[in-house]
């Protein structure tokens, strides 16, 4: 038998940066963390470099030639989504890679002005301070310097978030479209201030991490963002997906010397089934509980025009869970329909499910990705935008709620209301939300209206005297409902 083979498209981003031979920063994490995003990472080496997990001892610039010349074979060849600029070393390389980015177009130009290692080695001289500043800062599309790197820009100390709005106004000045300031060198919790000419500023807080191995974080955060806007997202959504992303890479991170170790990103991200959108319209969770077994439950709802159907078993033993959840695949693949599967990766997996949702005290939404791969749909229920920010770079969808309440779940807890829905839709809007919770024929305008996508429904369809005349009913009225 001919095997078949089957090329696959990835959004082509392009770092240039400084090359660290021990892998945690640079070019190495860069490719590492473009390719955790779903994205196909090509390089252009800026800078050489010295150095292991204990520190860096020399570097040396990449002459102009040679860079302009990997720059010229990369985007004659290959349509780059988006560019992340690290180190350049030099005023010529800054003034080579302005001069690329703009023959060619590019978009998606994530600077992160790296000035100097960690350990305060310098990677670029006062001419190449200067290009950065006037020449590569009014050409991209975010800069993300961190406080160190803000005082050498600006010559301003940062203690405070009015310091830092004012520091960021000076980049404006040189034609800075938006600022991401870093804030993990602040006492307490780090907030990250994203800037930009038209919104207010957004304070983006998370926990601190307390490790040593943190080499090449602000590699991870500026490739993970290049990566985001290549895949279609907003620039705020972009910003709190990758920051999401590297807090959880913190966690595992990897040690390798006998210095610093490096964030370790969760392998599998699945942009592409975001963009895709394949969950959407009334989504019926099955139920045994109203006189009928979740096959049948299941049946009706894809009768009425339903095309999600998560199965939902509170009182089963494995090996029949998926027994059910098989037969329930095999009518979602004969209908069209999306196939979920509740908390149970393995029942998922071991019936041919398109995907799984996981509560919040089930497994992680990044352990479950990791699992079931790139392409599954990971769907991950969220109260609040905390928790939405720590699901975002893993899942297909959120599943947000309880809405109204529920008495169907009743571990769910207290109802939420329609302006969270609304808050973590804007925030997350190219992410799919499904409203739970509480959701009958009533409720159906008012979540679309507050922003969802989908609405999860059990007894509005399971507790029905018609079954799938409900069903007809709940998916003629998603239809009607305006956003």
């Amino acid at each position: 038998m001919e095997n078949k083979i089957t090329p696959v498209f990835r959004p082509a981003v392009l770092s240039i940066a400084g090359f660290d031979p021990s892998g945690g920063a640079g070019i190495s994490a860069d490719q590492r963390v473009i390719e955790s995003c779903g994205c196909a990472p090509l390089s252009a080496i800026a800078v050489q470099t010295v150095q292991n997990t204990q520190g860096m001892t020399e570097a040396s610039a990449t002459g102009p030639t040679l860079l302009e010349n990997q720059l010229v074979a990369l985007f004659d060849d290959i349509e780059v989504s988006a560019v992340k600029v690290g180190a350049l070393g030099s005023a010529d390389n800054v003034r080579v890679v302005v001069s690329i980015l703009k023959r060619y177009g590019a978009k998606n130009i994530v600077v992160d002005p790296v000035l100097a290692s960690t350990g305060g080695s310098s990677l670029i001289d006062i001419d190449a301070v200067d290009a950065l500043l006037n020449r590569l800062i009014p050409i991209c599309d975010l800069v993300t310097p961190n406080l160190d790197e803000m005082k050498r820009l600006t010559g301003h100390d940062i203690e405070n978030s009015l310091e830092a709005e004012s520091a960021a106004s000076e980049l404006f000045d040189y034609g800075a479209k938006a600022v991401l300031v870093k804030g993990g060198h602040m006492n307490g919790d780090p907030v990250d201030a994203l800037y930009t000419r038209t919104g207010s500023p957004v304070a983006i807080r998370h926990p601190r991490i307390e490790t040593i191995h943190t080499h090449g974080t602000g590699c991870f955060l500026s490739s993970a963002i290049a990566s985001f806007l290549s895949n279609g997202f907003e620039l705020e959504e972009s910003v709190r997906i990758a920051i999401a992303h590297l807090t959880s890479a913190l966690y595992t991170p990897v040690s390798i010397g006998k210095g610093r170790g490096y964030p370790a990103p969760v392998r599998g991200i699945s942009t592409r089934m975001r963009r895709e959108n394949r969950v959407s319209g009334i989504y019926f969770v099955t139920s045994d509980e109203f006189g009928c077994s979740h096959e049948e439950s299941a049946l009706a709802a894809l009768a009425g025009g339903v095309k999600v159907i998560q199965f939902r078993a509170k009182n089963m033993d494995t090996a029949q869970m998926i027994r059910v959840a098989s037969k329930i695949n095999a009518h979602c693949k004969e209908s069209g329909a999306v196939f979920i599967v509740n908390d149970r990766v393995d029942v998922a997996l071991a019936s041919g499910a398109d995907g799984a949702h996981v509560g919040a005290d089930d497994m992680a939404a990044s352990k479950a990705r990791e699992i079931m791969g790139p392409d599954a749909i990971i769907g991950a229920s969220v109260a609040t935008l905390d928790d939405a920010a720590l699901a975002a770079p893993y899942v297909s969808h959120f599943g947000v709620g309880p809405v109204f309440g529920t008495s169907t779940k009743l571990d769910a807890g207290a109802a939420i209301g329609l302006e969270r829905v609304s808050e973590i839709k804007k925030a997350f809007p190219n992410i799919p939300l499904i409203a739970i919770g509480g959701i009958g024929a009533e409720q159906i305008a008012p979540v679309k209206h507050a922003g969802a996508d989908s609405a999860a429904v059990i007894s509005a369809i399971a507790g029905a005297s018609d079954r799938a005349q409900a069903a007809r009913n709940l998916v003629k009225l998603w239809g009607e409902g305006q956003h």
